[in-house]
């Protein structure tokens, strides 16, 4: 017998839910190493006090210009450019909910 017909099963329904399996938990991995290096360079949750938007776009263009130029690794730290972009991206999306000075 299949083990979906069978009554001893419980359901659980995951209908409007969150998809967290369909996130690519080695790129998430990528963004936790960028993130572990930062520390060296910043004190703990810098990335949560204010930031300048512009510079953080700045600093996704820098690594996009990588990725165009079919760079995909930062030889500084063997970090994946796009993981950068995402880290970023994550930081600007942050600023712009939290930190309302940035809000137009």
């Amino acid at each position: 017998m299949n083990i979906e017909t069978r009554e001893e099963v419980g359901l659980k329904h995951s209908k409007g839910k969150l998809m967290v399996d369909e996130l690519d938990w080695t790129f998430i991995e990528e963004m936790a190493k960028g993130m572990s290096l930062a520390k060296d360079k910043y004190p703990p949750k810098n990335w949560q006090k204010p930031i300048d938007i512009e510079s953080l776009k700045a600093a996704c263009q820098r690594h996009l210009l990588e990725v165009w130029k079919d760079e995909y690794t930062d030889p500084e730290d063997s970090i994946s450019h796009l993981a950068k972009i995402a880290n970023n991206a994550m930081i600007m999306y942050y600023q712009l909910k939290n930190n309302n000075q940035f809000k137009k």
